[in-house]
């Protein structure tokens, strides 16, 4: 019964009905075994278990968005350096046999200058606050305000090694008391 309570879900009239236990010796067990107090600690676990967890896929993230960001960078920086280049296009002519083959490409003069492209400017731009808006996501004090909610968790769930067994969690519609409606 202790453990069932702990899980959640259930109140100590349940339990004295379902294993035909007089109401109040249950309460009184519960009472000086702390059941109470089992049941916030196994919950405190429980959310801090999830909160480490969802903190380590976030920093996976993180760091995914990181080398992305690194990597789009390296790609912004030779964008705007060809920004002013002029691209010339070149025409090379082959013979082979009776045919003409004529190819034609286009490649960055980089000793004259060309016009600049604004629109290309503009688009870089964007990409560029957009990319600096992703990577503020996370703020320093958010992180910190995070290891700190995780501290505090850690410290509420501090319970002995035997009280691992029976750790669970069970999701259950919020109840409604009569005087509630």
């Amino acid at each position: 019964m202790r453990t069932e309570y702990i899980q959640g879900g259930v109140s100590y009239r349940e339990l004295a009905a379902k294993y035909g236990v007089p109401f109040r010796t249950l309460a009184d067990r519960a009472r000086a075994e702390k059941w109470v107090e089992l049941r916030e600690q196994a919950r405190n676990k429980t959310v801090t278990k999830t909160v480490e967890t969802v903190a380590k896929q976030n920093a996976r993230v993180d760091d995914r968005i990181n080398r992305l960001a690194n990597r789009l960078i390296d790609k912004l920086e030779k964008a705007v350096d060809e920004l002013d280049v002029k691209t010339v296009t070149m025409k090379t002519t082959m013979k082979t046999g009776a045919a003409k083959v004529t190819t034609e490409y286009r490649k960055l003069d980089r000793e004259k200058d060309g016009p600049v492209d604004k629109g290309g400017l503009q688009q870089l731009t964007i990409t560029l606050r957009d990319l600096k808006a992703i990577l503020d996501v996370r703020s320093e004090l958010d992180r910190k305000e995070q290891e700190a909610r995780i501290a505090a968790l850690r410290e509420k769930s501090a319970v002995s090694d035997d009280d691992d067994e029976g750790t669970g969690v069970i999701l259950m519609p919020p109840r409604l008391d009569v005087e509630d409606g």
